[in-house]
């Protein structure tokens, strides 16, 4: 179990020291703990995958699940480079915003990769995770008002994100569905999908920061706590989901 520990302390110990620095405004302090973690998160998925080697579980359909996430993770690290960048260039806050959102976007379309390339899921769960990713781009913008924000010219790159984060939670989820009967399933995709949960419960949050019409509201500290544990908390999610990589004979494994 000591390969908890990471998952578990790294973000803890980043909380203690990325809030303060957040919430006083030394954004070029916040961004380097941040950028820190998403290092760590990347880092662990490698170790992850790198002990699976070693330990001759992994098959050669899950390197290509391996790859896809971590490539996934890699574009988080940048987004979280451009959104924080916005604070520290102001003049350039839209760009950065833009390129946030985009490398984001390109994240959770690796993660739908992963899924989709690597699993052999049901008939019914894409349409399922579209239909669903569709209902979350839906809520964004029929919702926006009611929930005050205001979105401005980021609506519609809001709802394309919606669209993509909504169907990349509803994926792993369907799979662990699909296969918690079968005798010898993995656990990844249902890891997989914690990580997708928390990671789409940090955007609702992160909603707010940035579009919040009340911005006294939307500053407070609670928020940036709650944002950065549902995201830090999702990622090193789903890097831990690779310590629970298939094993040969999965029914289900099917080959890329």
């Amino acid at each position: 179990m000591y390969w908890l520990i990471p998952a578990i302390l790294l973000p803890l110990l980043g909380l203690a020291v990325y809030v303060p620095l957040r919430t006083s405004g030394r954004m070029r302090g916040a961004l380097m703990v941040k950028c820190a973690l998403s290092v760590g998160f990347i880092l662990y998925a490698l170790f992850a995958a790198y002990h699976g080697t070693r330990m001759g579980e992994l098959i050669p359909w899950t390197v290509g699940l391996t790859l896809l996430t971590i490539a996934g993770m890699v574009f988080a690290l940048l987004g979280d480079v451009w959104l924080d960048l916005k604070d520290t260039h102001l003049e350039s806050q839209r760009f950065y915003m833009f390129a946030g959102f985009t490398c984001f976007l390109i994240c959770h379309l690796f993660f739908v990769a992963a899924m989709v390339t690597s699993y052999g899921l049901p008939g019914w769960a894409l349409p399922v995770a579209l239909a669903f990713g569709l209902l979350v781009a839906a809520f964004n913008i029929v919702f926006e008002g009611r929930l005050g924000m205001d979105f401005g010219p980021f609506r519609w790159i809001a709802a394309g994100y919606g669209f993509v984060i909504g169907t990349a939670t509803l994926l792993p989820l369907a799979y662990a569905l699909h296969i918690r009967d079968l005798p010898g399933h993995s656990w990844q995709p249902a890891v997989f999908a914690v990580g997708m949960v928390l990671f789409l419960l940090s955007d609702l949050v992160l909603s707010q920061i940035y579009f919040g019409v009340d911005r006294v509201k939307a500053n407070r500290r609670i928020n940036f706590i709650l944002n950065y544990l549902f995201y830090f908390g999702g990622q090193y999610t789903l890097a831990l989901s690779l310590w629970f990589l298939p094993y040969p004979g999965l029914p289900t494994a099917v080959p890329l």
